[in-house]
């Protein structure tokens, strides 16, 4: 499986109207890659949303992408989102759900961003709903987080049942899992420069093992040749659009 933890977009919160039109392009490159990639769950994060929610919907749409957030409503606390995401590998049935934190800061910085459209619910008492909900249903259970590692350790121990935490937000490089109590907290970084790799094991004797790894995107891996042709096309759309201003 392929998962995102979220700020997936954009790596700032604010664009000038000179730059509102390259943002766009760039979350349309991103939508285009992950597409082509394949991606199984992606969570969404506070970023993700600074130029509104409708954006982030219409790349859903146009790339089917596959966002799930527990957490994230309407001013009506209807769900924006599909709030978990169910998987089958290898036999094994993995539910995938997403939470952004629910800080003053956090909040604050969503409804400014959204005009007030978009509400962020308690984190815990999200995560908590799905996971009931979840139970029986799933072999494991994978929380996509937005909102740091400190906040990460409070939800693995408030909220018994999440196997794995795939967190984000604090940009940390966490290769050897922390544990709190049954769950797994791991991070693979920020702006690409990583790939977490988990690997999980079920055995009826062993019972659940990981074994987690980062991988260096370095200059030793290959380049995909159709993610490099988007980005070419996309390069091309920048010039015109800055050659367009001049």
């Amino acid at each position: 499986m392929v998962v995102d933890s979220g700020d997936l977009f954009f790596e700032k919160d604010e664009f000038s109207e000179s730059t509102r039109e390259s943002a766009l392009l760039k979350a349309h490159l991103v939508g285009r890659i992950y597409h082509h990639i394949g991606c199984d769950a992606v969570n969404i994060g506070e970023r993700d949303l600074a130029l509104g929610v409708r954006l982030i919907k219409d790349l859903e749409k146009k790339f089917n992408l596959p966002f799930v957030s527990a957490n994230l409503t309407d001013r009506k606390n209807i769900p924006l989102f599909r709030r978990y995401a169910l998987i089958k590998v290898n036999g094994k049935t993995v539910g995938i759900f997403g939470v952004m934190g629910d800080s003053a800061e956090m909040e604050s910085t969503v409804k400014r961003m959204t005009r007030g459209e978009v509400m962020v619910q308690d984190t815990i008492k999200s995560a908590e709903s799905v996971v009931k909900e979840l139970k029986g249903k799933v072999d494991v259970v994978i929380a996509l987080t937005h909102q740091g590692v400190g906040r990460d350790w409070v939800l693995a121990r408030r909220v018994p049942g999440i196997d794995v935490i795939v967190g984000g937000h604090d940009k940390q490089k966490i290769a050897e899992p922390r544990r709190v109590g049954k769950t797994a907290i791991v991070q693979a970084g920020e702006k690409g420069q990583y790939l977490g790799l988990l690997q999980i094991s079920l055995d009826a004797q062993a019972g659940r093992t990981l074994y987690n790894s980062l991988i260096p995107l370095a200059e030793t891996i290959a380049d995909d040749s159709e993610v490099q042709s988007m980005i070419l096309d996309y390069l091309e759309q920048i010039a015109d659009l800055h050659g367009a201003g001049e």
